[in-house]
């Protein structure tokens, strides 16, 4: 295997880890953070599938919004997590949402780099 594609496997999973793992934590008590939060651990999946079995630009175009779906669900996700009561689950919620927002810039990044190594 390539390397690169270890690194998006292992990134998207840590994505895909985090992003299920705030629900879980949260008892899914705040509905449109899980609902937010699942759809951010999905979307890597999908991206990737979608690069396995289209190798032409239009992959890369779905590839490239799907990053961006990944970001605004996370981000909402966040956004639906931090207005809770403070307490111990909120704060456990963040951090687990912060590591997969943390994971989704370097897969971000990741696919970014290979775009550009596929264009020179």
């Amino acid at each position: 295997m390539d390397s690169a594609l270890i690194n998006f496997l292992t990134i998207a999973g840590v994505v895909s880890t985090a992003a299920v793992c705030a629900p879980i934590v949260n008892r899914f008590r705040n509905v449109p953070g899980a609902i937010c939060a699942i759809v951010g651990a999905l979307l890597p999946w999908l991206i990737f599938a979608t690069l396995c079995y289209w190798r032409t630009s239009t992959a890369l175009a779905l590839a490239l919004v799907g990053l961006a779906f990944i970001a605004s669900s996370l981000l909402f996700a966040l956004l639906f997590y931090s207005v809770e009561e403070p307490g111990a689950t909120r704060a456990v919620t963040l951090a687990v949402i912060g590591v997969a927002i943390c994971a989704w810039g370097y897969l971000a990044v990741l696919v970014a780099y290979s775009l550009l190594l596929a264009r020179v």
